[in-house]
């Protein structure tokens, strides 16, 4: 059984409501994939979160959230005192949404310390591993650098590395996520960006500038997100259908992802896994919050 691993945040959300409240849950973009991923995959296979959280109440409820949805735990460290980061989702009436952050003493922050002291065991017979900007912008630059080093060696015993530059800017500053985020594409074989982070961090303007910058970075895979209407995949562009009523598009892009990696690893082809994650991004987003609520899904 293949060993699947989804590394970075996940978080305490609280999404609008009727009534003017907010609902409860968790979501963050790697976690959001390693759901929709597991949902949606026919071929058996383990998921895990490569994550840290703390040891209070949030963070148990978090942790008893991922065995819900069947996802491998034995790799979220837990920190004694620390605490999950929570962020709000603001949505206008197009179904855009805008996020406020609490998360400058996050546990994921700590993340990397405690894949080194573990001296990178979770990685151990892992087949398949996606990040993303995210997963680096909230880390120190020293350990952002041990990260790639450790995940430059995974790729080379193997294993397929997936990365989607979740470009976020409250995060961090234009150049020094451009450095970064380059960085991180070359430890990729499979890329999930969107244009618009192109047009911004390089001022590649067209799907193919930003596929030849990908592959010169040695990407061999690689889909370009162009909205809600367009893909481009290796090379081919691909017409999708957009949604009907757009609710909330928290999720969006990482649902896509998710569909696309459960139809890759199942065994269809790019353009193929492609459609099928255009279609589960387009159910997604006529939700409230990240998470399609289990009863819903089914």
């Amino acid at each position: 059984m293949k060993k699947l691993l989804m590394l970075g945040e996940c978080m305490v959300e609280m999404a609008a409501a009727d009534g003017g409240l907010y609902r409860q849950g968790f979501a963050g973009d790697v976690y959001n994939t390693a759901v929709y991923l597991k949902r949606s995959l026919n071929t058996p296979a383990q998921v895990g979160l490569l994550t840290a959280v703390g040891d209070d109440a949030m963070s148990e409820a978090m942790l008893a959230c991922f065995r819900a949805e069947g996802l491998d735990n034995r790799h979220c460290y837990q920190l004694p005192g620390a605490m999950p980061g929570l962020y709000l989702i603001e949505v206008d009436e197009a179904g855009e949404r805008n996020f406020l952050y609490w998360r400058s003493q996050a546990a994921a922050r700590q993340l990397v310390r405690c894949i080194e002291e573990d001296n990178g065991a979770a990685f151990s017979g892992t087949d398949l591993l996606l990040f993303s900007g995210i997963s680096l912008a909230i880390l120190s630059a020293e350990h952002r650098a041990l990260l790639l080093e450790r995940l430059k060696a995974l790729r080379a015993q193997g294993a397929t590395l997936v990365f989607d530059p979740n470009y976020r800017a409250k995060l961090w500053g234009k150049d020094e996520a451009a450095h970064w985020l380059a960085q991180a594409y070359g430890c990729a074989d499979i890329a999930l960006p969107g244009l618009e982070e192109h047009q911004l961090l390089w001022g590649q303007q067209s799907p193919e500038q930003a596929a030849d910058f990908l592959t010169g970075l040695g990407v061999k895979e690689l889909v370009i997100k162009q909205g809600p209407e367009q893909l481009f995949v290796n090379g081919q562009y691909l017409a999708v259908t957009p949604a009907e009523q757009v609710v909330d598009t928290t999720a969006a892009g990482d649902s896509f992802n998710g569909g696309y990696l459960a139809a890759r690893l199942d065994g269809q082809s790019p353009l193929e896994a492609a459609k099928q994650g255009a279609a589960l991004a387009r159910r997604v987003i006529g939700y409230r919050g990240a998470i399609i609520d289990k009863n819903q899904w089914a």
